[in-house]
């Protein structure tokens, strides 16, 4: 099971690589691991030849734990789309507040100094600017990490799988929305998912 209650389908995929092991053959390996873990042994390669094209075929072994600590760091990743898109939001909020503060600076009762003198007026007209400078640099700074990520989903090759990214982590939708959406059942999208996990690249 995955950090959100689902069974992570990429765990037992850990000893792939780009290319697929083929299925009968991971079934073997499965078992050799199993039997070399008994002896406090690990499988780290896989290396064949084709004896009808002589070509060689060579597979790394990614240990479970390193493969699910990848994939947490993806998700992670993943999910400040949605905290960026909610710290925009509060900065844009405080933004148009300060701006308001500056046109009617006399009706604002936070404790600065709203002195009646133009030189007490000026100094708190410069510490409003100073803030919202502050604040729009921080905004750009969310809007540089959506725009990131975005790309990050886009450049993957599999439509599916970009389409699952987008709608979980862009769209901030349920695992049984995007089910719906997409007309899978629960079981593929979250297989889908673990899919895209391994070739989403940080």
């Amino acid at each position: 099971m995955n950090s959100e209650g689902y069974r992570d389908p990429t765990a037992d995929r850990a000893i792939r690589n780009a290319t697929h092991l083929p299925r009968q053959i991971w079934s073997v390996v499965k078992a050799v691991r199993e039997v070399l873990n008994v002896s406090h042994l690990e499988l780290v390669e896989i290396k064949m030849r084709d004896r009808t094209t002589g070509r060689e075929h060579k597979w790394e072994v990614i240990p479970v734990d390193q493969h699910k600590e990848e994939n947490e760091k993806k998700k992670e990743y993943l999910r400040r789309y949605h905290a960026a898109e909610l710290a925009e939001r509060e900065i844009r909020e405080e933004i148009d507040d300060l701006r308001m503060n500056k046109m009617f600076p006399a009706l604002i009762q936070d404790g600065m100094p709203h002195g009646s003198s133009c030189g007490d007026l000026s100094a708190y007209v410069v510490q409003l600017e100073e803030l919202m400078d502050n604040l729009k640099a921080q905004m750009e700074q969310q809007i540089r990490l959506r725009k990131e990520i975005t790309q990050k989903i886009e450049e993957m090759p599999d439509e599916t799988e970009k389409t699952v990214l987008r709608l979980r982590y862009i769209r901030w939708m349920k695992w049984e929305q995007i089910a719906e959406r997409m007309g899978y059942s629960l079981r593929n999208i979250t297989k889908i998912h673990g899919k895209a996990l391994v070739h989403f690249r940080l």
